[in-house]
């Protein structure tokens, strides 16, 4: 019975040593392995000159990508904060270097040349590259950023956009000189200088007549000449406000006639045709609209009202939609522009269109004789 338990418990012995030894096997097949991920880096870094740029999720610059594609230099990014534990190790051996976090690791057919942590200092990135031959000397083209920024000065009516360093708001910036330039019928252009080296810049301020900004600015220009600027970041609002109080752009008069909802209610029962133009706030093409709608005064002399919903779901543009479902109106999506005559709608445009769809309507509905 000694002898039988005995037997058992070798086997058992054997058994469990011959599973530690498979699943020892089994680790080093995998640490030593390198996965497709890996493989491709090894691969990428094998020959040439190579950028690999390795940070997490935080610190991804987009200043960095921009330079290494303003210069077509050959890069990889690595999002390290996606790595498994057993590939960052593993990326720390190619890289020699423990911080993969935010680096950017330059490399010669294969082997680590030098490597950089990023301190987020745009100069010591810049002389980094320089010094290993990635980027030119000079950063940007001086001819071609200096010469747009003569023929924008020779313009009529320009807003320039010169963003200095590149941070979060530039998209944000950008958006809202787009929108108001739109809005205002204004010439717009953003000269990326974050990719100027000092000496550029200086050329730069040198030749829009200021001095060092360390963020952003947006000159004014005006019949060939610079009529002021905006330093920092401003919403819509302030953008608009400083342009008003820089008499760059001018408040035009309203030709339309604006109306309260007691004054909507009594077009409603009125037995002659009117117009109204029906906006809310956030609407995308509703001062493209206005605009149209108060030169066809002008040159017709008719009289069309509008009604300011003010937001989307206010009480007012609840009110309004209620009383036009009522007259047969379902759809209901401002900007609409409606005529009604004795409680009836007769026709109706939603959405943008040409001012002469505009004029020709009118005239079918005998606005416009």
């Amino acid at each position: 019975m000694e002898k039988s338990t005995s037997g058992k418990i070798k086997l058992i012995s054997k058994i469990l040593i011959l599973l530690i030894l498979i699943i020892v096997l089994l680790v080093l097949i995998i640490v030593t392995t390198d996965n497709k991920y890996i493989k491709n880096i090894k691969e990428f870094t094998s020959e040439g000159t190579k950028v690999l740029y390795i940070t997490n999720k935080n610190k991804y610059s987009k200043y960095i990508v921009d330079l290494l594609e303003k210069y077509d230099a050959k890069y990889m990014y690595i999002d390290s904060s996606n790595l498994s534990n057993i590939e960052k190790n593993k990326l720390v051996r190619i890289v020699d270097n423990n911080d993969i976090n935010n680096l950017i690791a330059i490399f010669e057919n294969g082997e680590i040349k030098e490597t950089l942590i990023d301190d987020e200092n745009q100069n010591d990135i810049n002389k980094f590259l320089q010094n290993n031959n990635i980027i030119p000397e000079i950063i940007g083209d001086n001819k071609n950023i200096i010469g747009s920024v003569e023929n924008l000065l020779k313009t009529e009516f320009t807003l320039i956009y010169i963003p200095y360093k590149y941070i979060d708001l530039v998209a944000v910036q950008d958006e809202i000189l787009k929108n108001i330039s739109e809005k205002y019928n204004i010439n717009y252009e953003m000269i990326n200088a974050y990719l100027l080296s000092d000496v550029q810049k200086e050329k730069l301020n040198s030749l829009l007549d200021i001095s060092m900004v360390e963020d952003q600015i947006v000159i004014l220009v005006s019949k060939e000449k610079i009529v002021g600027n905006i330093r920092g970041e401003q919403t819509t609002e302030e953008f608009i406000n400083k342009l008003y109080e820089l008499d760059f752009i001018k408040e035009e008069e309203n030709k339309l006639n604006e109306i309260t909802e007691e004054e909507f209610d009594n077009i409603l029962n009125l037995k002659d045709k009117s117009i109204v133009f029906i906006k809310n706030e956030t609407c995308k093409y509703c001062s493209d609209i206005e605009k149209k709608l108060n030169e066809i005064v002008e040159e017709y002399g008719i009289i069309i009202n509008y009604i300011n919903l003010g937001e989307v779901d206010s009480d007012l543009s609840k009110n309004i939609e209620s009383k036009l479902k009522v007259l047969g109106q379902d759809v209901f999506s401002p900007p609409m522009t409606i005529i009604i005559e004795s409680g009836k709608i007769l026709n109706n445009i939603i959405g943008s269109s040409n001012k002469e769809y505009f004029v020709d309507i009118f005239s079918i509905n005998g606005i416009i004789k």
